[in-house]
């Protein structure tokens, strides 16, 4: 999705690079952005940031510019307040009172019953279903084969729907109104794990590695829903938690009006991120970026550049860099590394060359 760098000749890498200097840049109307207040993100299988924004309609951005979608395009409304991604990468788009999906060629709309007009929110697929949350009470909506088949129903007789979650297996963890969690899971299997006389209430939940992070009356939990168990967890987050990022292992926390950064192993928050902005959804790609969507300032990128990424003391000088036609960076040292999508690949030298690597050519065909 990003651009790279164009094709260098000479470049240094230092131990200095370790310390992980990060870029912020804030994306406007004045870069194309069509609305400042951005309600969601979704990142496609191409690597695309799709943009839902508040009257502005929904935006793809390619690194370079956006492209804006508005109901001329065939949106249902510019109001956008939910985005998501079914496992056929189509599109779903969540509008106050309605729908739209997206193929990738055309938008189709969905609307919700006339007699009824409760706002939509909170939208996941699981398999070939969408289950989506209805209005204030609790209650659930369903579409299948581009059809609301259920509208308005509590998802069990009698339960109310307080809290939902897509987790990091892909199931739909539902927090329920009578101290239970429902999941979902995508083999079309139900699990109801209760949490009576553990804790009593939950104030917020997190994807956390293969668990969810519990804020709870009791302080917080791990739940482990595979093995339908309840740990205490020794954390000193005491704000709180707008995301965690689990390569970085950090906590993005919201205080005194902004986003801080708190690694696990911290007892408080190390880095301010922003100041006197609200922040609604936090966002990271698949290069490691971290994306800010506000209410009212627009869209914040915080980056790592690639070469501090691939830093370290065995590193040295670089003599030679080149960008291949996929992309990907290609740096000479001691070693060659291939940087692409964020990850960094390490490629030794033969035992009979120790040399360093002085060029980097790449020719018609690609090979480097």
């Amino acid at each position: 999705m990003l651009a790279r760098i164009p094709l260098v000749l000479f470049f240094v890498v230092t131990n200095s690079a370790i310390a992980q200097n990060y870029s912020m840049r804030n994306f406007t109307a004045v870069d194309g952005l069509p609305q400042s207040q951005v309600n969601a993100m979704v990142e496609d299988a191409n690597g695309y940031l799709w943009i839902g924004t508040f009257g502005g309609g929904l935006a793809r951005f390619d690194g370079r510019e956006f492209k804006v979608y508005t109901t001329l395009d065939g949106l249902f409304s510019n109001i956008v307040s939910y985005l998501q991604l079914d496992s056929h990468q189509n599109l779903w788009i969540v509008h106050p009172h309605g729908l739209t999906k997206f193929d990738g060629q055309t938008f189709k709309r969905i609307a919700t019953p006339a007699i009824n007009q409760k706002y939509i929110w909170k939208l996941f697929n699981l398999n070939d279903t969408i289950f989506f949350q209805v209005g204030s009470q609790g209650s659930i909506g369903k579409i299948y084969r581009d059809s609301i088949t259920v509208w308005d129903q509590p998802i069990l007789p009698g339960k109310k729907v307080f809290y939902s979650l897509r987790t990091t297996l892909r199931s739909i963890c539902y927090l329920l109104n009578d101290s239970s969690f429902l999941m979902l899971h995508p083999n079309g299997g139900r699990t109801r794990i209760s949490f009576k006389g553990i804790f009593n209430s939950v104030s917020e939940m997190v994807n956390y590695h293969r668990n969810i992070l519990l804020k709870t009356d009791r302080g917080f939990y791990f739940f482990d829903y595979k093995n339908a168990k309840f740990f205490p967890a020794n954390l000193s987050v005491q704000d709180h938690i707008v995301a965690y990022d689990s390569l970085s292992k950090t906590f993005w926390i919201e205080k005194a009006g902004g986003v801080w950064k708190q690694p696990v192993n911290s007892f408080q928050p190390t880095e301010q991120v922003v100041t006197d902005i609200t922040v609604l959804q936090i966002l990271f790609d698949r290069e490691n970026n971290a994306w800010l969507a506000t209410s009212g300032n627009g869209l914040f990128k915080y980056a790592m550049p690639d070469f501090e990424k691939c830093a370290s003391g065995k590193l040295g000088s670089v003599m030679a860099i080149a960008q291949d036609k996929s992309g990907s960076t290609w740096l000479g040292s001691r070693s060659l590394l291939k940087i692409n999508h964020g990850k960094v690949t390490h490629y030794q030298l033969n035992s009979s060359n120790r040399n360093e690597i002085m060029e980097i050519k790449i020719d018609k065909t690609g090979e480097v």
